[in-house]
């Protein structure tokens, strides 16, 4: 009766050298998990809210109907800001002159770009990359005006 005693106190011993090898390494995995999954979001958030920007200017050209280029940067601006992102006016390219082949044809184009530094959050992570991570998106809609 006292060997198996002796045995289980070993083996909790044991157990817990384990789990305090294991847990630092685990908790390391599942935030470099959830930085990937929120770089992913952010990426698909940005190219929703130039695609958004660009369908928005297609349609308006600049300097009629009361519509700067501001305007349109404040498109994405404020999708950004809706889903807890912070993008300057600065970091927002728009473009209404731009030039694209379709089938051989020249046709003027919307371009709107943007450009966000996503930081790293796992720990030692941010040396191995290096922080901040940098994401840009595009999108192009031809002109309807």
């Amino acid at each position: 009766m006292k060997q198996q005693t002796e045995i289980k106190r070993k083996e909790k011993g044991a157990i817990m050298v384990e789990t305090a090898m294991i847990l630092p390494l685990l908790v390391l995995l599942l935030t470099g998990a959830f930085d990937l999954g929120l770089v992913a979001h952010r990426h698909q958030v940005l190219q929703n809210a130039v695609r958004e920007a660009a369908r928005y200017s297609a349609q308006h050209r600049i300097g009629v109907h009361n519509v700067a280029v501001s305007t349109i940067q404040d498109f994405v601006v404020n999708y950004c800001a809706a889903q807890n992102m912070t993008v300057a006016n600065s970091d927002v390219t728009v473009s209404q002159d731009h030039s694209y082949q379709f089938g051989g044809t020249p046709v003027t184009t919307s371009r709107i770009a943007v450009t966000y530094s996503h930081s790293i959050i796992t720990p030692g992570m941010s040396t191995l990359l290096g922080s901040p991570i940098n994401l840009s998106a595009e999108s192009v809609f031809r002109n309807l005006f």
